[in-house]
């Protein structure tokens, strides 16, 4: 286990970039991250937002929400791009739509190839203490009142 690159990730993940809806806090990223490292047993490193699998774990992972609106998994699919650690990748001859707003699913069934996480990082999140510790640390930071 690379002690480094984990505390750096580690880093990363507990200072991500939300969104306000209304003067709230969103914790749609936090909770995506964590439905995204429940997932990596059973995903590649080249994932969809309508990956049934992530799709089931964003779901059980909805009452961490916690009385706040819950968001559409796409947003956080989209908009997590924002991060150092995650790409989307586009076809050749398409321009990505801007960060402020959210595409439509067609316009990502259309454009998108997929999404991925550093290729390090996917390393790293290949062994289940990995996961269990970066899991932890987005509760510590975002969920825990």
């Amino acid at each position: 286990m690379n002690t480094y690159l984990l505390e750096l990730y580690r880093n990363m993940f507990t200072s991500l970039k939300r969104g306000r809806y209304r003067g709230i806090v969103s914790n749609a990223k936090p909770i995506f991250l964590l439905s995204l490292l429940e997932a990596v047993p059973f995903i590649k490193n080249e994932f969809y937002f309508d990956n049934s699998i992530i799709t089931q774990f964003y779901q059980e992972n909805k009452p961490l929400f916690e009385g706040k609106p819950h968001t559409p998994l796409i947003a956080p699919f989209f908009h997590l791009d924002s991060e150092p650690f995650y790409y989307l990748v586009w076809r050749d001859s398409v321009k990505p739509p801007l960060k402020s707003t959210t595409p439509s699913a067609k316009f990502l069934r259309e454009n998108l190839l997929y999404a991925k996480l550093d290729d390090e990082l996917w390393e790293l999140l290949q062994e289940e203490d990995n996961r269990e510790y970066l899991k932890q640390a987005i509760i510590n930071q975002y969920l825990k009142n």
